[in-house]
């Protein structure tokens, strides 16, 4: 990719990063945020910007599933077989540990868009819900953003390393050849 093109992207992920977050964070979106998090490091973005979008789309994308899961959570979980026997799990996690559930769904892996349809459906309080699903957003919205900035972080270093090792490599196979030479040289002689 030529660096004309390279800036052009950037640009496009400067003006509209943070709308295409909140968007795919609605929906789901650790992938999304990793992947925003790379670009903060990078300068493109902003940490709390993308962190605060990432929260957003999430609060937002949750509090309308839990509102869903209140008005139709029985036919939705009716629709897919694969969801009532996750609707099973997440009904015996919210009758021991309802509140760190609603804290926490977000990093269960295979349960997320699932929970807040069954807590709709459960006797969870709309207010209840609202606060503790928010505090759960921030805590994985700047989780993730975090996390993709010290990928980044770590790719970057990883490359410099990478680099310097196979300068040093290359150092080492010159100067071991030259020894050889030198060696096959005298032995001739």
């Amino acid at each position: 990719m030529d660096s004309q093109t390279l800036n052009y992207l950037n640009t496009l992920i400067a003006q509209y990063g943070y709308l295409i977050l909140i968007l795919f964070t609605f929906l789901e979106g650790e992938t999304i945020v990793i992947i925003a998090g790379a670009f903060v490091h990078s300068g493109t973005l902003n940490f709390y910007l993308v962190a605060a979008s990432a929260l957003l789309g999430a609060f937002l994308g949750d509090q309308l599933y839990f509102y869903l899961g209140r008005k139709y959570g029985k036919k939705i979980i009716a629709k897919k077989p694969n969801f009532e026997t996750k609707a099973n799990k997440v009904m015996s996690i919210i009758s021991k540990h309802e509140n760190l559930l609603i804290i926490s769904f977000r990093f269960l892996y295979g349960l997320r868009t699932i929970t807040p349809i069954v807590l709709g459906l459960s006797k969870v309080s709309y207010a209840k819900f609202f606060i503790l699903n928010f505090i759960g957003a921030i805590i994985w919205a700047y989780s993730f953003t975090y996390l993709g900035y010290l990928v980044a972080k770590s790719v970057k270093n990883l490359i410099i390393d990478v680099n310097y090792y196979q300068y040093i490599a290359t150092i080492f196979i010159i100067l071991f050849t030259l020894a050889l030479f030198f060696i096959y040289k005298a032995r001739k002689k």
